[in-house]
């Protein structure tokens, strides 16, 4: 499969905004940490999002991306 550059690559994201959809469904605005710009958005696409807990261990979800890049930052719900 023929990825665009940093496709696949692990990379820090920032989240720039969060907004409740509804009580179950919140919506993140997530942007490249580095401020590089993110892969082109195409249907399909979704994140894979890991955070170290308070007691040391990792955690990773996957999220699907909803929206094209605005200004180099991608929603995710």
């Amino acid at each position: 499969m023929d990825h665009p550059p940093g496709a696949g690559a692990r990379r820090e994201w920032e989240v720039g905004e969060r907004v409740e959809e509804t009580p179950d469904v919140a919506t993140f605005r997530l942007c490249p940490a580095d401020g590089t710009p993110a892969p082109a958005f195409r249907p399909g696409r979704y994140v894979s999002v890991q955070v170290r807990l308070p007691d040391g261990a990792r955690q990773m979800r996957q999220y699907s991306l909803s929206g094209r890049w605005v200004r180099g930052c991608g929603r995710s719900a």
